[in-house]
């Protein structure tokens, strides 16, 4: 569909119009999604699917949650795939699609050395591209701005609650500091990140079309480190499932991060897991103390029960539990 520049353009003749396009392509399933598709190849629906289980090896029933026609279209409207015989990756969306997708991958688990969640696609469902795009622009400029030019910015009105409600939100996962009384909007170390690593990139290809080498950086690193792009889609497919699914319950939480861990998963590292989700991101409101012992009860009944089993001190999820319902 857009197979050159030149279509690309013509479709989105605007640097705006762009901006919008490249900052959609963050939304997490998009970004995975698109990275899974190799230049060339053809897939339909259950072709792709086999792609991302043979390269991730996660439980399929969590990559079918990925994988949907409406997914696959909104990256054809978007001008990154084309559909003939199946779906192809476009030369965009090889050349200008994939590196953004793997800078957003990269920096949502950047944010975890935060201590904090972060999601585009959560983002993106309360804020329109352009809109979160002129916001970080503004508060990396200016460091401070008024509520009003702010809101001016999301398109929204000042003194709406939905403006503030969403201004709590953005409050929350620590990219905006918002004073109450003045009414008054300050940067964070997050803004800096995101618009130094990210939305200066996509400005810059908005209006001259062109990646330098170093803005591909993240996505030869995940080229280069495939275990590293796993890790990375693993982390957010744990928050999503917390998140759209409310798996906050610790014998779910369990069984989700053992269905993620193909090559198994110790039982500290279960429990930083569930301190990380659960306590530090705030994600699940029961924020009551979990310790080992309760955790290695936990465990001890679901290897009783013949849903997991232990290898030294790895635990796996039995084959038989492989594909049942989340």
């Amino acid at each position: 569909m857009y197979n050159s520049i030149e279509k690309f353009v013509r479709a989105y003749p605007t640097p705006r119009e762009r901006i919008e396009v490249f900052v959609k392509i963050l939304e997490e399933k998009l970004s995975i999604i698109l990275l899974s598709m190799k230049p060339g190849k053809s897939y339909s629906l259950s072709t792709l699917y086999k792609e991302l289980e043979d390269f991730y090896r996660f439980d399929p029933i969590v990559l079918f949650k990925l994988i949907s026609k409406i997914t696959l279209e909104k990256l054809k409207k978007l001008g990154m795939v084309e559909a003939s015989i199946g779906y192809q990756k476009t030369s965009i969306g090889e050349n200008f699609g994939d590196p953004i997708a793997a800078k957003g991958i990269y920096i949502v688990n950047e944010m975890l050395k935060f201590r904090t969640f972060f999601s585009f696609s959560e983002i993106l469902a309360r804020v329109s591209p352009f809109g979160i795009y002129s916001l970080v622009e503004v508060l990396y400029r200016e460091e401070k701005a008024p509520l009003g030019k702010v809101a001016t910015r999301l398109k929204r009105e000042a003194t709406s609650r939905r403006t503030k409600s969403l201004l709590f939100q953005l409050e929350k996962i620590g990219l905006i500091d918002f004073d109450r009384k003045s009414e008054t909007i300050s940067s964070t170390q997050l803004i800096k990140i995101l618009w130094e690593k990210l939305f200066e990139p996509i400005r810059a290809l908005a209006f001259y079309l062109t990646l330098p080498n170093e803005s591909k950086r993240e996505l030869q690193f995940f080229q280069n480190n495939p275990e590293e792009l796993q890790g990375a889609v693993r982390n957010i497919l744990i928050d999503y499932f917390i998140r759209k699914q409310n798996i906050c319950e610790p014998r779910s939480l369990i069984l989700l991060l053992l269905r993620l861990s193909p090559d198994g998963i110790e039982a500290r590292e279960i429990l930083e897991e569930i301190y990380t989700r659960l306590i530090d991101f705030n994600l699940c409101r029961n924020k009551g103390k979990f310790s080992m012992n309760k955790l290695l009860s936990i465990l001890e009944n679901l290897e009783s029960d013949g849903v997991i089993k232990r290898e030294g001190e790895r635990y796996y999820i039995n084959n038989y539990y492989i594909n049942k319902p989340l």
